[in-house]
């Protein structure tokens, strides 16, 4: 690894535990005194978490095509700009109207700035070592609500939600912007990245082999989605529903970031010997075994904790292959634009989950959506094994190694 891609995935890493931690889950803390504060029932403060992620997804392919003209640098440092203002009008909100206003607005920086971006910015640097540097800038990611959730819980203690507001604005605008503009690469005149020789260039599939696998791609990451998101989402509500105490979520959740990030370490120190497709197969092969274990646990209490285990690990890996896999399957040219339209399907299932799985939950009761989760998983592995079978069926050569990639 040369010192330019270190200190990328270094500088990056740091830019995405502020950038999720500061926007993403900000409501997950700031969302109660924001709504007591400003009369806003939960629901519509829930609207502006839905807001957020709709517009970074829908915006995504533009912040793409933005990207693959002109490198990332220009867009990742104008994202911490916007984030910084859509802080900054949060915290003078005086309703609704300027409360849905900065939503949208910070939903615009997560296009610029959050896992897409940061994907782009590693494969324009280096195209052949996409999957490793990838997976080495989700480990510090997956951080994010680790440092985030605790530190917003801490100034609360001290100051306001709008204080805190300004406090996170300050962090885009002290840190994340000026660690875009160093690590993150401009396009150059002639076509190149930064100020280095070219970068070898992965080809991915063939032209005509690219639609069934971009369709099947985008869909199980849509269903994959859909069950996570609403998952946690409800996740409160459910256990308790199928006789699980309610400080047993604070455990599950607590052991969810732990297999999340150790599945990213086994990824980074034996992905090279695999293809990344195969660890997209077991990823989605976990989360069927997750909503089993979950089926399982109302009468063996010990499966709820090999449930959170899997869902962490299924959903750790997850992020890679969304990032891997683009390059793998389509090639580094176009790179941005096409993971900003896979982000933007992802985004779109994300919205719709919360309400989908509120009403199965209240129609059919959290038997019938243990039935939903398990359904919807094995949906998920079907497609993936369909893409896997895609890609081995068009690949020119053998894939599988540190480029994670085909040729």
């Amino acid at each position: 690894m040369t010192p330019l891609i270190a200190w990328a995935i270094a500088g990056l890493g740091v830019t995405q535990i502020v950038g999720w931690g500061s926007t993403y889950y900000l409501l997950t803390v700031m969302g109660p005194p924001i709504g007591s504060d400003l009369g806003l029932p939960p629901e519509f403060v829930a609207l502006g978490q839905s807001l957020m992620l709709v517009t970074s997804g829908l915006l995504g392919p533009w912040a793409g095509r933005i990207m693959d003209r002109r490198g990332a640098r220009p867009v990742m440092t104008a994202g911490s700009l916007v984030s910084a203002a859509g802080l900054g009008l949060l915290a003078l909100a005086p309703g609704p109207v300027v409360y849905m206003a900065a939503c949208l607005m910070i939903g615009i920086s997560g296009a610029m700035v959050l896992y897409p971006a940061a994907f782009t910015a590693l494969t324009q640097l280096d195209p052949a070592r996409a999957r490793r540097n990838i997976t080495l800038l989700t480990l510090p990611g997956g951080l994010a609500s680790t440092v985030f959730w605790p530190l917003g819980a801490l100034l609360l203690e001290s100051m306001g939600w709008r204080e805190v507001c300004l406090v996170y604005a300050a962090l885009n605008l002290l840190i994340c912007l000026p660690l875009h503009a160093l690590v993150a690469a401009s396009r150059n005149r002639d076509g190149t990245i930064g100020s280095g020789a070219p970068a070898a260039e992965v080809e991915g599939l063939p032209q005509e082999a690219r639609p069934r696998a971009f369709l099947l791609m985008a869909t199980m990451l849509a269903l994959q989605s859909l069950a996570t998101v609403g998952l946690f989402n409800q996740i409160l509500t459910f256990l308790t529903g199928l006789g699980h105490p309610a400080e047993l979520a604070i455990r599950f959740a607590m052991l969810f970031g732990v297999s999340q990030v150790s599945a990213r370490v086994f990824e980074m120190v034996f992905g090279n010997r695999y293809d990344v497709a195969v660890t997209g197969v077991v990823a989605c092969a976990g989360l069927v075994a997750a909503m089993l274990a979950l089926a399982l646990s109302a009468h063996v209490p010990a499966a709820g904790y090999v449930f959170a285990a899997l869902l962490g690990a299924s959903n750790g890996l997850i992020t890679i292959v969304q990032g891997a896999l683009t390059v793998s399957l389509f090639g580094s040219r176009g790179y941005g634009a096409r993971i900003g339209s896979i982000s933007a399907v992802r985004a779109v299932t994300a919205a719709v989950a919360p309400v989908l799985f509120a009403a199965v939950l209240a129609r059919i009761g959290p038997w019938g959506l243990v039935v939903f989760c398990v359904i919807v998983s094995m949906a998920v592995f079907q497609v993936m094994v369909l893409l896997f079978r895609h890609v081995r069926r068009h690949a020119p050569s053998p894939v599988g190694n540190d480029g994670g990639g085909l040729p």
